[in-house]
């Protein structure tokens, strides 16, 4: 099974060509942006937010989350009880669909009391970014897939 290195540079690589693919499109149709915009925050958020975050060490992901001192703390405390409560590489994590709605479960419920605490300040959140969760989330299971694919495929002596 390939590292969390090796995980990284496939989805840094797939985030690149759909960002280098998708940009001169966007010049030629402007109204694609929020789409375009969202599929990359969909790639990124599963750049970062990976299966393995089931795993009860440290993972890639969360070292370098942990170079941004206080979010980073956060971070890894943030997804703690995701890696207590779920084996890794366990169908719940890892498997393409099951595992990426999971997390986004995870992450919603987070980002909804986040976003509680937010409009109680009086700030609020355009609806409209709600129909691109959508294309966010379908971004981020091609990660996924591309994750589960490469710990089926990709054989790696150590």
């Amino acid at each position: 099974m390939p590292d969390g290195r090796t995980h990284a540079a496939i989805s840094s690589c797939n985030l690149i060509a759909v960002a280098a693919i998708g940009a001169p499109m966007v010049v030629e149709h402007r109204d694609w942006l929020p789409t375009y915009a969202a599929v990359l925050v969909g790639l990124t958020i599963g750049l970062l937010v990976t299966p393995d975050l089931d795993m009860k060490q440290i993972t890639l992901e969360e070292r370098r989350a942990m170079r941004v001192p206080v979010l980073g703390r956060l971070w890894v405390m943030l997804w703690w009880p995701y890696a207590a409560l779920i084996p890794h590489r366990s169908p719940v994590s890892h498997w393409p669909v099951i595992g990426t709605l999971l997390r986004a479960a995870w992450l919603g419920l987070i980002v909804t009391g986040v976003s509680w605490l937010i409009r109680s300040q009086g700030v609020t959140i355009d609806p409209a970014l709600l129909g691109l969760l959508p294309f966010v989330l379908v971004a981020w299971g091609v990660q996924d897939l591309y994750h589960f694919l490469a710990d089926k495929l990709i054989k790696v002596r150590r």
